[in-house]
């Protein structure tokens, strides 16, 4: 029952962890998954992408999972890798719902993963254990290859298995009691693997960040989760303030070389470790404290679960003794099969029979280095193209082929790294077009460029910079002269700060006016970019002056201090000063500017209705925490259930585990109660009819039942029900029965106070409060969202209903006898009919909703004989442009016509 896996949208112990993974990987088999199958998981950040990793490895199959992030081009060329030779299609893959229209078109089957899909998969019998052999795959991970191909590195069990007994519990000691690592790190990179097997392999809790917390929060969500230990690449912890992570403890840094600067910078407040290791040594070959003395910034580390030699470069058969820098190979049982289908470039990289070695076999790396006296492995850079950016593994050959294939005829692409004045790496291009043409072929050339890279690349692999040169200088020997182009990008990047991208006249940009707003800006600029404030105007862009989507996270931390509203999708969006300034200041506009104070939202004629707030709450109004209007939808729903008492109300009964502590249990719901004002909410009726919501200071406590039968509870929950129908009564309600040796819990809300996502977030605070891990949702105040709604203009709106509903008439069936006839339907039929999971080729640009929309409005049109067709639709709220809308504690439901004129 110990913690396993802590995210945004489950929190799951081990045991619920190993039940969700074995039902699924049940349905696997049943799907026809054999051992040593390939299958692709599309996801993005979910608790649901580990359950689905370790339901592939149950069912005897191997992963390769691929982030939501991934530009569909690339997640096809990887997909296509893996289905089995001779066959042109995949057998079957497993994503998240929002991300079938990806992965369908290229599998036979989509089995979706989240926490409705597994609720709703039918339990199957037992399959028994899957025989797998330690040879068997595991997973595939891909990694840059310089023919445009992406590779697949073919890690097997036994590989994985060595790693995290000896880098996880040995060096590491993440069996210790209380470690929560994060799963911050892309599931590209081999690093996730580190974070999420290391972790739960020995017995830690994986804290899982979303996908807008990982780009925008970091700091906030480790500290909300309580995370212990953390892995980043050093570009990544570079941005980070290490005072900002008051809970971390141990923090791993790998992906790329290591700055004492760096950890000078995070070891006073945490242990630091430096790991090293490509994908195809299983995540790391070598690793060490940079507390122990004999580190320095240039060691790599200690060689573990393996043995890491230097031999000479030209010739792998000559072992260089300690001191002499040569290439690095690696041998152990963390040595992969190899690349998956590539029997060139895994006869080249693993290699066997070495004359100072001949039975054992080695991993070439390609990385250049020696071993010092101690035997610690200290590196010395590369002995061939390929290259890391923030970690993340690229080669040249790659991208400049995919760069060579979108340019003019007879043009030639060169990429490469600058790094201008050590700000950090960035990837850039040079372009040598087939004739002489002036600097705007390029301007005119580098959005279409870019348009065709990001369809087919990483982001990261996209040049920051593309610049038109004469000519590709060369050296003698007939190759590219690298250096010459290293040193012209670095200068050229770094006077690009003083240039303005805009086709627009200098004076007139300086003469503008900046006000104080834009000079914050401006001044969270220059510090992200380390440029001169002067020369930052109003249409300066962010990745012209050298921006990457690093520098863009730290810029959004500075924001964030200045309380703006600043993430770094807006970023990437708007990287224009002047639009980025726009944004921030319409965000502005749809928010208050400070929180609302109490009773903010009351007007002066309803807060003299002072005797009715006594009578219906039995509090004085100067003691409610607060009052404020309803939204339409809590109106109707509770003017239903005056109308039909037990209406609009949702009961759901619970058998709880004998070993469940009643007194703990009675604390969390006491807590829960506390953090979500919605469960403290009364709603009032006053004499003119309006109705008001109030925020009691005290919850209702659990109430406790003793009795000897099922039957004998049943009049209890029915009286919980009609109660709950009048004004001022309690909307939220639990009781505990006591039935012979079980209990019971017995939860009945009304629908004014909550929806899918409230309830979502309230039962995992429960759970939380109740097993005391920190908290992971912070609900945003629901008198936020009704002020929102009170800030939309009334009359465009009521124009705009008015012509789309001008002589409509409600497409009602049955027929009602009479007008303003009340239905109470008393029986319920669920029919479950196939539906595509993805629609044919030729409707891709109708969605799911809308053909449902359409076979809706025909089915009315066809009982009700007309062809003007209005209907009510029920919509989330939950899109509505208003910060934190995610995280409001409340329904955001709203109920809206649809009109169809068939």
């Amino acid at each position: 029952n110990a913690p396993a896996i802590c995210a945004w949208d489950a929190d799951l112990t081990y045991r619920e962890l190993d039940q969700l993974a074995t039902k699924l990987a049940t349905q696997l088999v049943y799907s026809g998954l054999r051992p040593g199958m390939l299958v692709p998981l599309l996801f993005e950040k979910s608790a649901y992408t580990h359950v689905a990793q370790l339901a592939v490895l149950k069912a005897g199959g191997a992963f390769t999972t691929l982030p939501a992030d991934l530009c569909p081009a690339r997640i096809e060329l990887i997909v296509g890798q893996l289905a089995p030779e001779g066959s042109a299609h995949l057998a079957l893959g497993l994503c998240s719902p929002s991300l079938t229209k990806i992965l369908a078109p290229l599998v036979s089957r989509v089995i979706l993963v989240d926490e409705a899909t597994m609720a709703g998969t039918p339990q199957r019998p037992d399959i028994g254990d899957i025989q797998v052999q330690p040879h068997d795959p595991a997973y595939v991970i891909f990694t840059s290859g310089t023919s445009g191909i992406p590779k697949g590195v073919v890690v097997e069990h036994r590989n994985i298995c060595s790693s995290c007994r000896y880098f996880g519990r040995e060096a590491m000691a993440l069996h210790r009691p209380g470690v929560r690592h994060s799963q911050f790190l892309s599931y590209a990179f081999d690093g996730s693997i580190h974070e999420i097997f290391y972790t739960l392999a020995n017995g830690g809790c994986l804290c899982v960040l979303s996908e807008d917390e990982r780009l925008n929060d970091i700091a906030g969500a480790m500290t909300r989760m309580g995370v212990t230990h953390a892995k980043f690449t050093p570009s990544i912890a570079a941005q980070l303030a290490p005072e900002d992570f008051p809970t971390l403890q141990q923090l791993f840094l790998g992906g790329e070389p290591l700055t004492a600067a760096s950890v000078d910078r995070w070891r006073p407040r945490v242990e630091v470790w430096n790991n090293y290791g490509p994908a195809e040594c299983t995540v790391q070959s070598a690793v060490i404290s940079c507390a122990d003395s004999k580190w320095a910034s240039e060691v790599v580390g200690q060689a573990g679960a393996s043995r890491c030699w230097v031999v000479d470069p030209s010739n792998p058969h000559r072992q260089l003794p300690r001191g002499c820098i040569g290439e690095i190979v690696v041998e152990g049982p963390n040595v992969c099969r190899g690349y998956l289908r590539n029997p060139t470039d895994t006869h080249h990289a693993f290699v066997q029979g070495l004359s100072w070695a001949p039975s054992r076999r080695f991993y070439r790396t390609g990385d250049m280095g020696y071993l010092d006296s101690y035997g610690l492995l200290t590196g010395a850079g590369r002995n061939d193209d390929q290259v890391k950016i923030n970690g993340q593994r690229i080669e040249l050959g790659e991208v400049e082929t995919r760069l060579q294939s979108v340019l003019p005829a007879n043009s030639r692409g060169v990429v490469d790294v600058a790094n201008p004045h050590g700000r950090g790496k960035v990837l850039v291009a040079f372009i040598q077009l087939s004739a002489r043409s002036g600097p705007g072929s390029v301007e005119q050339l580098e959005g279409r460029i870019r348009k065709s890279l990001v369809k087919v690349l990483p982001p990261a692999f996209v040049p920051s910079r593309i610049f038109q040169v004469e000519e590709i200088p060369m050296g003698a020997t007939g190759k590219t002269d690298r250096k010459t182009l290293r040193r012209l990008a670095d200068e050229l990047l770094t006077d690009l700060s003083d240039q303005i991208p805009a086709p627009c006249d200098m004076a007139l940009i300086q003469s503008v006016d900046v006000g104080e707003k834009r000079r914050v800006l401006q001044q969270m600029w220059a510090d992200t970019l380390q440029v001169p404030v002067e020369t930052l105007h109003s249409h300066s862009d962010f990745f012209f002056l050298g921006g990457t989507s690093l520098l863009a996270m730290r810029l959004t931390a500075l924001a964030r201090k200045q309380s703006w509203d600043l993430s770094v999708q807006k970023i990437f969006a708007h990287p224009i000063l002047n639009a980025t300034l726009r944004q921030q200041i319409k965000s502005e506009l749809l928010q208050p500017s400070q929180p609302l104070s109490q009773f903010h939202l009351l007007c002066d004629e309803s807060s003299s209705h002072t005797l009715i707030w006594t009578q219906q709450t039995g509090y004085d109004l100067d003691d409610l925490e607060d009052v404020f209007p309803v939204t339409a939808y809590q109106k109707a729903t509770f003017l239903d259930s005056l109308r039909t008492p037990g209406t609009c109300v949702l009961q759901t009964r619970y058998r709880l585990p004998e070993t469940l502590n009643l007194q703990q249990f009675h604390h969390a719901w006491q807590q829960v109660c506390q953090r979500f004002p919605c469960l403290r909410t009364r709603l009032i009726r006053l004499d003119n009819g309006d109705i008001l919501q109030a925020i009691i200071p005290q919850p209702t406590p659990l109430q406790t039942l003793h009795c000897t039968t099922l039957d004998d509870l049943h009049p209890h929950p029915h009286h919980s029900i009609q109660t709950m129908t009048h004004p001022g009564a309690p909307l939220n309600t639990g009781l505990l029965a006591h039935i012979n040796h079980e209990t019971h819990f017995i939860w009945t809300l009304h629908h004014a106070i909550f929806d899918g996502p409230t309830l979502h977030h309230i039962r995992r605070a429960l759970l939380q409060a109740y097993h005391n891990t920190p908290w992971t949702h912070h609900p945003a105040p629901f008198p936020e969202y009704i002020h929102f709604l009170h800030t939309i203009p009334t009359t465009p709106a009521t124009h705009f209903w008015t012509r789309y509903l001008k002589n409509s008439h409600p497409s009602v069936f049955p027929p009602h006898p009479y007008p303003r006839y009340l239905v109470r339907p008393h029986t319920t039929h669920r029919l479950t009919l196939p539906f595509p999971q993805t629609l044919p080729q030729s409707h891709h640009s109708i969605t799911t909703a809308t053909l449902l929309h359409a076979t809706w409005a025909l089915t009315l049109a066809s009982f009700t004989r007309t062809t003007d067709i209005t209907y009510q639709h029920l919509l989330s709220g939950r899109t509505a442009p208003t910060d934190h809308i995610d995280q409001i504690a409340g329904p955001t439901i709203a109920l809206v016509p649809v009109r169809m004129n068939l």
